[in-house]
Formats: structure tokens, sequence, C-alpha cells
């Protein structure tokens, strides 16, 4: 390791040396993937330092620094590296292991920001990985790893551009060395403008992510970074965080731990083994869900802090756990202990810091060995097997090659290990076999793996070997008891699949399986996969026998087969009825409400992140479509928000997902802020207080027609302002195979105009059902004026006399059907006191025709004040109302939702003359 720069004093007696802040032009920072295939670094491989950013909690850091340079060295970055190594100093902690890197930066959350080692082909020379830092705010924290790239003089790959920008946060991004990666939801929220299957992508190309696993963020995580709540122990095993039951985010863990166990699967191809340790309470004994006497310090909500043991941090052969001086601290170490055998396992009081929602993992960075000696191992698991031996695989590599490796194991009844080579089965692959000799029934069994490379460097796996190693007992064969499954979906749509696992697997036992309702309706596989072809709710039975005994359970009503949803859809909360809709609200905190009042047609629904506990939470809106029997789909719908100026403009985000039958997920829509505003900053609580408060959006959901899919209307809220919903709305063509729909729009009957040689606007409108309008002909008194293929086109008709004039439309679609509007007859007259067009105005409508909303496009020749009014065509005027419009162009939108369906005339005035009068139709 090259330091950059160094300046050096004389402090209490001690020579201390820190970097300066590095010339990064020293090194290239490559906003491109690294070439060839890499594999991220696991966090209890080799690490030559850890990083920290010395600001907030200097007690943790202490603490922190205090047990990491008895393993390696330690990175301070911090702009005051002199009052910093006096405080150390004061402590007691020697600086010989120390560097300091004098460099800006704004948060203490490095885990987040800072980079990550990846080795190329397995081995070689380590590389640093970074990505855009998800808190955009903080734009010092996201150059602290090319500081570190420059430090170490390490080549560093950046995800910031196009295609591969990738925004995302560390403590949210958990590896296990041999090519999966965990993550929450959060990731595919932060990336709206990405499917799952790029960010996949980009994962592999710079990380060699080959499996990337997602997991539902949690109710009352604020943060939804899953080191909050789970970590990896090892390749196979899943460290994750328990709440009593139905308490805070229990219910969500749980249901997470059953899709690890039941779709998710380990490099090796097996189960991941879930242990278990509990999430304490805060010091008055409240949890996440309940109110607490000192709420965590970010305001995420009045309620307990968000308390972890599995924030914890691999440093070589120390791991480093918080604790908090509760009762279950010394649980949490227990657990610790019997998992890592060997480890020096160290508790660090992390008071100081979980209030903000963090703790040890969050505040450290660990930088890989240069000179790395992989070996990755699926460990072996209790067994029932006996007169056998066991085998061992292995993989091993470095860059200088490999010369042999070997297992040593022993028993309780051995004082020391035995050795057993083990032999290469592929040189490329760094692929090794051995095996550990029979034991007898009741033994424990304790092995590590010790490698040893062409360059004579010597590995240990674990690394704590020989004071720990891996373990397994070898079990009596018993009869079967406290028998429970999972399955890999508990709702799922008519047509698809659930896998079945038992919880228990024992060898030498029978299964008999009962699925009533299912196809197959039985099965004796261990794990079988079920269709179910109608909706309903079906029980599940499973027995298990051998030969001591048997045992059974029942559930009733496991496997949820959902019935199909309506298309058309329509919901315009007008009744504060709902039930089409349904209302997910996790934390049991504020959610949607029906909002009577404020609207531009009838009611709406709002969320009220004004003065509701809402930082943090999210809150949806759920319904179920049935797009079966279509070939396009959209969806629309009305939004009004304004950032609340005396809340600091904090930003909501309304969000929409759509989940496939196949459980395939997809964001759909995802705006906050500015983006999501209709209106001007409000100084208050927001109301809309008309039309011109909303804007329509539109969601093509033709990519998912063919099947049932689940729409999720959800409001993530930073507790700005009130957020209104209205109008949700799938249209679609109904049936296949149709011709196209045409449609004209003229000036009615009876149209005055100026003279001869004036123009006669015409709107021409056609669309298919089943594909596409490929041609669209206007014909006028039976002659061919206008072909056209953009949907819809206006027309300006250029007459040459008064009289009359017979308009119709022609189209083809894709398929070769035609159709023929009906003939529009107008009759055009000479000018008198009205006029459908006034001088200097131009007006249209769209679309037309309609099924909810439409927009009024002007242009108005100076500032005035527009009355509208929409009448029937009986005569009855349904709508009225006042438009205050500058100079040029414009536009207001109408929602007619609530009317019947029609012809109708909207009609605008001026202040001293009448401006226009326009036919719009409802479907």
């Amino acid at each position: 390791m090259k330091k950059i720069a160094s300046i050096t004093f004389l402090l209490f007696g001690v020579i201390v040396a820190w970097s300066q802040r590095p010339d990064t032009t020293l090194r290239s920072f490559i906003p491109s993937p690294p070439p060839g295939t890499v594999r991220t670094m696991a966090e209890w491989e080799e690490v030559q330092a850890i990083a920290i950013t010395w600001t907030s909690a200097p007690e943790t850091l202490t603490e922190i620094v205090r047990h990491a340079v008895q393993e390696c060295k330690v990175l301070i970055i911090t702009e005051e590296p002199e009052a910093v190594s006096t405080h150390l100093l004061s402590e007691g902690i020697a600086l010989g292991q120390i560097d300091f890197l004098e460099r800006p930066f704004n948060s203490i959350w490095i885990r987040d920001y800072g980079p990550w080692t990846v080795y190329p082909n397995g081995a070689g020379e380590a590389q640093l990985i970074d990505w855009i830092y998800n808190r955009k705010e903080r734009r010092s924290d996201d150059t602290i790893p090319r500081g570190i790239a420059d430090f170490f003089e390490y080549q560093h790959y950046e995800a910031i551009e196009s295609p591969f920008d990738w925004v995302h946060a560390g403590g949210n991004h958990l590896t296990d060395g041999w090519g999966t990666a965990f993550s929450s939801s959060l990731v595919l929220d932060e990336n709206p403008g990405k499917t799952e299957a790029t960010l996949d992508a980009i994962a592999q190309e710079y990380l060699g992510i080959e499996r990337y696993y997602k997991l539902p963020k949690l109710p009352y995580d604020g943060i939804h970074h899953l080191d909050m709540h789970m970590r990896l122990l090892d390749e196979e095993t899943l460290l994750v965080g328990e709440y009593p039951e139905g308490v805070a985010d229990g219910p969500q863990i749980e249901a997470n731990i059953q899709r690890i166990i039941t779709q998710f699967q380990t490099p090796a191809n097996q189960p991941y083994r879930i242990v278990r340790i509990p999430m304490p309470p805060d010091q008055f004994g409240n949890y996440p869900d309940e109110p607490s006497q000192a709420p965590c310090s970010n305001a995420l909500r009045a309620n307990g802090c968000l308390r972890t043991y599995t924030n914890s941090l691999f440093i070589n052969n120390t791991i480093l756990v918080p604790i908090y001086g509760h009762p279950l601290d010394s649980v949490a170490l227990a657990i610790y202990e019997q998992e890592l055998p060997g480890y020096n396992v160290v508790g660090i009081d992390c008071n100081e810091i979980i209030s903000s929602v963090g703790a040890l993992h969050c505040i450290t960075k660990l930088i890989g060995a240069d000179d790395p000696l992989w070996i990755a191992h699926s460990r072996l698991r209790d067994t029932y097997i006996i007169g056998g031996d066991y085998p061992v695989f292995t993989t091993a590599q470095h860059s200088s090659g490999i010369q042999e490796v070997s297992i040593y194991y022993k028993t309780e009844a051995m004082p020391f290990y035995e050795e057993v080579p083990m032999t290469n089965l592929s040189v490329e692959e760094g692929l090794w076999f051995g095996f550990i000799p029979e034991q007898t029934v009741g033994s424990t069994i304790t092995y590590y793996i010790e490698a040893i490379s062409n360059s004579e460097k010597i590995q240990q796996r674990p690394m704590v070997a020989p004071s720990g190693g891996f373990q397994f007992k070898i079990l009596p064969v018993e009869a079967p008891e406290d028998i429970d499954f999972f399955i890999s979906e508990e709702f799922i749509c008519a047509g698809s699949e659930v896998r079945f696992v038992p919880k228990v697997r024992p060898t030498n036992v029978a299964f008999d399986w009962y699925f009533p309702g299912g196809t197959p309706s039985t099965s004796t596989e261990a794990e079988p996969v079920v269709s179910y072809a109608a909706p309903g709710a079906y029980d599940v039975q499973l027995s298990v026998s051998n030969n001591l005994g048997n045992d059974n359970i029942t559930k009733t009503g496991v496997v949820q087969v959902l019935g199909a949803g309506t298309a058309p859809f329509f919901e315009g909360f007008d009744d504060n009825q709902l039930e089409t809709i349904d209302i997910i609200n996790p934390n049991q905190d504020e959610t949607w409400e029906w909002s009577p009042a404020g609207q531009c047609t009838g009611s709406s629904i709002r969320m009220n992140n004004y003065s509701g506990i809402s930082w943090g939470t999210s809150d949806y809106l759920r319904f179920r479509v049935n797009l079966t029997d279509l070939a396009q789909a959209s969806l629309h719908f009305d939004v009004a928000y304004a950032l609340s100026e005396q809340h600091n403009n904090r930003r909501d985000r309304l969000m929409v997902k759509l989940k496939e039958c196949n459980g395939a997920e997809h964001i759909l829509y995802n705006k906050y802020g500015e983006e999501l505003a209709t209106d001007e900053n409000s100084n208050a609580f927001f109301i809309p207080n008309n039309c011109g408060d909303w804007r329509q959006e539109s969601i093509d959901l033709t990519p998912f027609t063919g099947g049932v899919v689940e729409i999720s209307i959800e409001n993530m809220g930073e507790s700005g302002n009130y957020l209104y919903l209205d109008n949700i709305d799938i249209s679609s063509p109904q049936i296949p195979n149709l011709p196209p729909v045409v449609q004209i729009d003229a000036p009615m009957n009876g149209t005055t105009m100026q003279e001869p040689g004036t123009q006669l606007p015409i709107l021409a409108q056609a669309f298919d059902e089943d594909g596409y309008v490929k041609e669209v002909v206007l014909y006028v008194n039976g002659d061919s004026v206008a072909v056209d293929d953009r949907l819809p086109f206006a027309f300006d008709f250029e007459w040459e006399e008064f009289g009359n004039y017979n308009f119709q439309l022609f189209a083809k679609d894709n398929d070769e059907a035609t159709s023929w509007s009906e003939t529009v007859e107008v009759e055009l007259i000479p000018v008198n006191t009205r006029k459908i067009i006034a001088e200097g105005w131009t007006i249209d409508i769209y679309p037309n025709p309609a099924r909810s909303q439409f927009q009024v496009f002007m242009e108005a020749p100076g500032m005035t004040q527009v009355q509208y009014e929409l009448w029937d065509f009986s005569g009855k005027k349904v709508m009225n109302g006042n438009w205050h419009l500058t100079e040029g162009q414009q536009t207001r939108m109408l929602s007619g939702g609530h009317l019947p369906k029609g012809l109708y005339q909207l009609r605008l005035y001026g202040e001293e003359q009448f401006i226009s009068q326009q036919k719009i139709v409802f479907q």
C-alpha cells in the first residue's frame, strides 16, 4: 500500500502521519464496467483495512478503532486529523495501524456510499466499484470512493453513467463472495427507469452477481436497508432478526423467510440455513410499532427505535456486535459465539448511534486484501446418514494458482485435527474434493479447510481455524415430529403453480401430500409443485412417516387462488364505498381516506402526509384486473399534490407497481417532489380548489395483457403534504379481432363563417381494439381530401363557397379490417352576430370522444376571463365555471366521468364576446 502524501508532526511524544487529500488526477475513474469477469468480496474474507468517516458518534467510532487495529489497518476520513489523533491517543489507542485521509464528507454512513472490493477472475488484483449514492444531497459523500481508490492505488470503476447508472445504498446490499446478492425492493424503487432485469445485468457486469434476490420492504424499517435485520454469516447461513410474534416488522420478516426458503437457493443449490436472533426493544421496552418516551432522533415516527443485532462487522478474526445494555445482549452474543466458534466476538455499545437508524455495519467499510486467497465452501449440515463418508467440496483460487488443499477434522473425542488431502477436480474453476470419514451417531464434527498457493500463501476457512471451524452432527433416526411446511406463494392466480417445501427434511422418511383441487392431487415427492386451475381457498395435508412412526399436519385454506378482477375498471370514489380496491396499511397509522371536499368532479381519496405520521411509511391502494382477453390496455388516474413550504418542501412519493401471476414485479410510475406536484407550493395544507389543480396520468398496460395482474398505488410519505387521487380508470378494448372505431368531429350544422376560402377545422379519430390503425382517410362530398396515420389528426378544410358539405371518415387497421364513420352534414352560412370561433382564438378538444376527462387546448389573443358551460343535447346545462387565461397557448382539463354517455356541447364566453362552441362525445 502506497500513501499519496503525508505530513508528520509530534504529538505527546508520538510521531504521527496522515495522508492529505489526494490528487485525484493520479488515477482514472472509469464510468464503465471492469473488463472480464469479477467477484465481489465477502465480508468474512481477508481484509487489509476498514474505512470510517469521523464525525458524529465518536464513542462508537473509538471502540471500533480500538478493536480494528488488532486485525488490520484503519483508514479514518476526516478534515481534522490532529484532533482525531489527540482523541485516540487519550483513549489509549496507538496510531501505528491508523492512516488518515483528509477529505470533505457529509455523513458517517460510509457503508452506503463507500466502495466495494472486487477481484478479477475470482482472485486477481483488487479493484474498487462504486455506484450513485441514493442520498443525492450528500455530494461530498459520493466522492469518498475516489479518494479511497487513490489512497490504495486501486483501479476504480463507477456505475454512474447511462446505461449503467445505478442508484443504491451499501446497507441494502449483502453479498456472499460467490455471486449472490440480497437487497430489499428499495433498489427497484430508486431506479424507476430500469427494469429488474436491467439492474441484474448491471450488478453482474460490475460486481459479478449471478443471483440477485430482492425482498419486500419492512413497514417499520424507515430506511429499508437489509443490514438492519439480516446478514450473511457464510455462503449459506442467514442471520435474521426476530420480533415477538405479531410485533412490528415480525410478520413481514417471517414472510420474507418463507420466500427465501421456498424460492431462493445458495450457490451450491442448497436451501439457506436460517439462524434467528432477537430484535431488542428500546430502553423503555417499546418496539418500532409502539409509541415511545424517546422516539428516534430522525423522527421516522414517535415510536420505539429500531434496534438490531444483525448490524455487525467482520474484521478478519473478530466480529463486532452492536449491544445496548439490554438483557438480550447476552443472548445475541451467545448466538454469534455458537454460530462462529473461534471468532473474537466483541459487543460494542451502540446507543449513541442507533437512534439515527444505524449501527456498526452502517458506519464502516471493508477494503479487501490486495493478494487474496479465496476459499468458498458449502458447509456440511447435520445429517442422518450413517454407514458412509461425508463428501466435502470447496473452491480455492489465488493469482499464482493453488498447489494443495486439505481438510482438517476432529470430534469431541479427538484431541487433535486429522488431515485429509483434497483432490483437484478442475484447475480452471479451482474446484477440490475430499471426504471426512464415517463417524458414530451422536458425534459432532468440527472441520476446516486449508489452501496453499503456488506463492506459498496459506489461508484457512473459516479464517479463525484451527481455533474454530465448521460443525455438523450425526443425528439418530427418530420418528418425525413437529411437522410443518412452507409454500412459495400464498396468493396465486388461476392456472399458476405453488411449490411446497417441508420445514424439516430428515432422511429415511416418506412424504405423502394431499392437494384437493390441485394438480396433481397427491404426491410423494419431498418438494412437489402443484397447479390450481380455479379461484378459491384450498387445504393442504402433509403426512411424514418412517419405521419408528408418523405424523401429519393439515392447513386450511392455505393456498388462495385469486378470482379474476374486472376490466374495464373504474373507481371514482364518489360514494365512500371501496368495494373494488383494498387499502393496505402495514404500520396501522395514517392511511388512504375518502375525501368529500376540494375535488374537481365529486369526491376523491387522499393521503395525509401533512399532519399524519407518514415519514418513511408506505400505504397502498391495491386491486386486481383481468386483462386475459385484451390486446391493449391502459391505466389512467387523476392526481393533485403540492409541496408544503411549511414542511420544508419534503418530497412525498407516489408509485404504481404491477405484479404478474408469475410473481414478476414492475414499477410503472415513480414521481416525487416537484415532478409529482400539480400546483404551486403551499404554505399550509393543500386542498385542490379547481380542476386546474389536477393532472391526469396515463400508463400503458399493453405489455401485461393476457392475464390477471395486481396493481398497487403506493404513497411513500415524507411528512410533506396531502396527496389526492381520483378516477382510477383501466380502459381497454374488450374483444380481439374487431374493426377500427372511427369518429369524426366537425362544426355543427348551421356553422357561420366569415367568407369563402377560410379554413374549417375537422378532427378525425380512430382506434383499434386488437391492434393499431394504419390508414385514415377523410372524404368531403365523396372526394378524398386528407390521408393520415396519426391518431387523432386535425385537418383544416379550406372551403370555396357557402352551402352544404358532407364529411365521412374511413379507417383500416393492421388486420385489414375497415370502418366508415357516419356522414356528418355541415351547412356553412355567412357570419352574423355569433362566431363559432372568435377571431384571434384557437380552440380544440382532446380526446374526443372521451371516457371521463378531456383537455381543452386554447390559444388566447390576450389576458382574459373565460366562462365555460357544458350543455347536453336536451338543452340542460350540466357544468359551468371560470378560467383565467393569459396570452398564448394553454390547456385546461374537464372531467365528465360522472355524466351519462352521449353528445354534449362546450360553450366558451369571454368578457364581451362569444368565443366558441364545440361538440364533445362521452363514451
